[in-house]
């Protein structure tokens, strides 16, 4: 797996590609990529995952205290196992944050020249939000891409979600957390006297 910066020259002529946050790479997670990667050798097209470093909503929000369950380097370990083509990594700040979904979509496109394209169903981009599938499914300068809504991911009826999965930190519940990222829950750090 090749790591990108949004920024640098790296780019591709063609390819099936998502992008998120995606703290905890965890079972709803898992099935976009898996759907991605998927696609990406029926079609022969590159697959390419983009995400954001440091978590959007931290910077949103301006909070430094905001917890994730996967830092970056982890994340980036994490997805080696999928066999995704390229990993994508983008500076997030507030100036990032203003850009428009148009903006951002045509960044994306410049750079990675998506035939498909795999949105979550709460995924929003772009300043206020106004980016999501159904921006780019109705929008006639996106009618050559090919949109694909995924729905909410469920495992044994629960609905996956990474805010989920920090309850279950918190509640130090690890055994709900392993089954709901499908791998052993671990933390880094250095150990202190």
């Amino acid at each position: 797996m090749q790591v990108h910066k949004l920024e640098d020259k790296n780019k591709l002529f063609e390819s099936v590609l998502t992008f998120g946050n995606f703290d905890g790479i965890h079972r709803g997670h898992a099935y976009i990529i898996d759907k991605l990667i998927s696609i990406s050798k029926k079609e022969d097209l590159k697959s390419v995952l983009i995400t954001f470093e440091p978590h959007t909503t931290s910077t949103l929000r301006n909070d430094n205290n905001f917890k994730i369950i996967t830092p970056f380097n982890k994340k980036i370990s994490v997805l080696e196992r999928f066999n995704l083509d390229v990993t994508c990594k983008i500076n997030f700040n507030k100036k990032f944050s203003e850009l428009s979904a148009a903006t951002f979509i045509d960044i994306i496109i410049k750079k990675y020249n998506p035939k498909i394209i795999l949105i979550g169903y709460d995924n929003y981009f772009g300043h206020k939000k106004e980016g999501s599938y159904k921006y780019l499914s109705r929008n006639d300068k996106y009618s050559s891409i090919k949109i694909i809504n995924i729905n909410q991911f469920k495992y044994k009826n629960i609905n996956v979600k990474s805010s989920l999965i920090k309850d279950f930190i918190m509640k130090s519940d690890i055994s709900n957390v392993n089954n709901l990222i499908n791998r052993q829950f671990s933390i880094d750090g250095k150990v202190i006297k």
